[in-house]
């Protein structure tokens, strides 16, 4: 993908503008993991953390609307709105899932293992799956790394779910 340079000669790439955001919005999302860890020491956290959720969809709504009013480049600006999204989410998640996994090596070793893995655990006996298909799944719960990638593979895939939607209906506000 080549990159569109306005006359002034700033560069409107949605890979330039995506990795800018994405530090904030992978800041926002540490802070947010940090409010979640802090909510399984004192419950009345977890209402701060669903607020954070929400403000997670205002940031990624308000950068996006600040790319599409810097893109100047006329064609296809659905594709790259889309494209933006999804990058802003990718950046993010590797500040996020860094966090995590700081916080389960280094900070915290045994976290994981009493807070986190059981809850999984539980749930996977629930599904109604062959016994050989649920012993593989266990096997998988208890691995800290699996899990910070499903953290980041989530947080991508909710670009992915964002970014369509975004693309499709948010116009620049010039036009």
């Amino acid at each position: 993908m080549t990159n569109h340079t306005q006359i002034d000669g700033k560069e409107t790439s949605p890979l330039k503008y995506a990795m800018q955001y994405g530090l904030y919005l992978g800041v926002f999302w540490a802070l947010k993991y940090l409010v979640y860890v802090a909510a399984s020491y004192w419950v009345h956290f977890i209402y701060l953390y669903y607020l954070l959720n929400v403000g997670t969809f205002i940031l990624i709504y308000v950068f996006y609307i600040k790319y599409i009013n810097a893109d100047t480049y006329p064609v296809n600006n659905k594709i790259r709105g889309f494209l933006f999204v999804v990058l802003l989410c990718f950046f993010a998640s590797f500040i996020e899932a860094a966090a995590v996994y700081l916080h389960f090596q280094v900070l915290d070793p045994g976290y994981y293992s009493s807070k986190i893995a059981p809850t999984l655990a539980k749930m996977v006996e629930s599904f109604p799956y062959p016994p050989q298909m649920k012993a593989d799944a266990l096997i998988m719960v208890n691995s800290s790394l699996l899990y910070v990638v499903s953290i980041f593979m989530g947080n991508v895939f909710l670009g992915v779910l964002l970014g369509t939607p975004m693309a499709l209906l948010v116009k620049k506000s010039n036009q």
